[in-house]
């Protein structure tokens, strides 16, 4: 499976096998964070393990409600928050999470395996689900380049795509019969005897805002672009370019790596589970 994706891992692969659970890790280095990240990921008692692709832009609020918790952070990687919000609030984790994330955690306690994709699915994840396997990652070539796996394509899919008219409310398949997406803003857990899909989070219309002036329009937008900007600017800088009349703002996420935007754009780890139970 890693041999599969190993371009997505220019900074190192690693492996970490927990009971019927094989996870590998590509690492991709892309903000100050990642450097000091060694994934995957064990809680200090060794019955979580975690793999995790994406960046936590909520960090310092993230940080102080651990705390508060009981549950301080480790170190400063993105990971290791990720690890120690699900042994705070278990599989109601994502919720308390922003920025862009797909990860698995596989709880030793419960004998299950628990994967959730951020809100609006910019991190990619795919598996495919049997009696006896469980396999996933962050590209479908990943998943199929097991035996086990197989390779059906779905006729209808491939159809749709053709004449350019793919169903948007179908938002689970993929080319091939046998391998599906978690759908953005999604979780789902995995054990014996039991696979259960769910949303934690739906798109809903916010209240419509009344206030008094332009002005104070002005201002309630203001106050929601500066949180906005400062939950990115905790891992980076944001370049900005003002294209004159256009008066439009546009910003860039630097990555750290030597590799160009697109790149990083691309994913930071990626991962699998292997084993049937």
């Amino acid at each position: 499976m890693t041999n599969a994706v190993a371009h997505r891992g220019p900074d190192g692969i690693s492996q970490r096998i927990a009971g019927p659970v094989a996870f590998a890790h590509l690492q991709l280095q892309t903000t100050p964070e990642s450097f000091a990240e060694k994934q995957p990921v064990n809680s200090d008692d060794g019955f979580l393990c975690l793999t995790f692709d994406g960046r936590i832009d909520n960090r310092n609020d993230l940080k102080s409600a651990l705390t508060a918790k009981n549950f301080p952070a480790r170190d400063d990687t993105d990971a290791d928050l990720v690890l120690r919000a699900y042994q705070c609030w278990g599989e109601d984790c994502p919720i308390h999470l922003l920025g862009d994330f797909a990860f698995a955690i596989w709880d030793g306690r419960h004998k299950s395996l628990f994967c959730a994709r951020d809100y609006v699915g910019v991190r990619p994840f795919y598996y495919h689900h049997s009696k006896s396997l469980f396999a996933f990652g962050s590209e479908i070539r990943a998943v199929i380049a097991l035996d086990a796996v197989p390779r059906r394509l779905n006729e209808y899919r491939l159809a749709d795509y053709l004449v350019e008219s793919l169903d948007r409310d179908d938002t689970e398949s993929t080319f091939y019969q046998d391998v599906f997406r978690l759908p953005a803003g999604h979780c789902l857990t995995v054990a014996p005897g039991r696979f259960y899909l769910r949303d934690y989070w739906q798109l809903q219309s916010p209240p419509t805002l009344k206030l008094s002036s332009m002005d104070d329009y002005g201002a309630a937008f203001k106050s929601v672009f500066v949180e906005a900007v400062r939950a990115q600017r905790t891992q980076r800088t944001a370049p900005h370019h003002f294209s004159g009349r256009r008066r439009s703002l546009q910003m860039r996420r630097n990555s750290l790596h030597s590799g160009s935007a697109s790149r990083w754009l691309a994913g930071t780890s990626h991962f699998f589970f292997k084993r049937s139970f």
